[in-house]
């Protein structure tokens, strides 16, 4: 499944593209992206992914799981590689894993399943350029503290695991 657009045209240069088979997750961090003022486009895998950056003249910013079906994100990446215009979009890879060399691959970050959502805006927010005249949304991160201060994870209305 491949989604469409869901933004405002001020926002243009803010593209996030979520690569995610988990359809519960996919949707989560559509939401919260969206809510943040992004443009956000999903695959459920790299091929679809790459298909999609292919079709756009924009630029992106790809959030990418590594275990996808059809084309896993290792694959992906080393297609991506292949192609001059695709290689410049940073990639953000998500997994159960908490660093770069675990899941030896190459990537400009990291975000460690379950996601967390402050740290999921701070990690695509670093990949946009800050502009002066940027009229997108500036709200807080709607993560709840828990009692001790520590971030709670992003919840989606399902038993399963996030860890995919």
């Amino acid at each position: 499944m491949v989604s469409g657009w869901r933004a405002r045209d001020n926002q243009a240069m803010r593209k996030v593209l979520v690569v995610e088979d988990d359809e519960e997750l996919q949707r989560a961090l559509r939401s919260t992206l969206e809510d943040e003022g992004y443009l956000v486009e999903c695959a459920t895998d790299g091929a679809q992914a790459l298909e999609l950056l292919r079709a756009s003249p924009d630029a992106y910013l790809i959030l990418l799981d590594l275990i996808l079906p059809r084309v896993n994100g290792w694959e992906f990446r080393a297609r991506q590689a292949e192609d001059a215009r695709l290689a410049q979009y940073p990639v953000v890879v998500m997994t159960a894993t908490s660093n770069l060399e675990d899941a030896a691959i190459d990537a400009a970050d990291v975000l460690q399943k379950p996601i967390v959502i402050p740290q999921l805006l701070e990690t695509v927010a670093r990949h946009f350029p800050v502009d002066e005249f940027d009229d997108a949304p500036k709200t807080e991160p709607r993560a709840a503290a828990a009692d001790d201060g520590e971030a709670v994870p992003l919840e989606i209305p399902t038993d399963d695991t996030l860890r995919n």
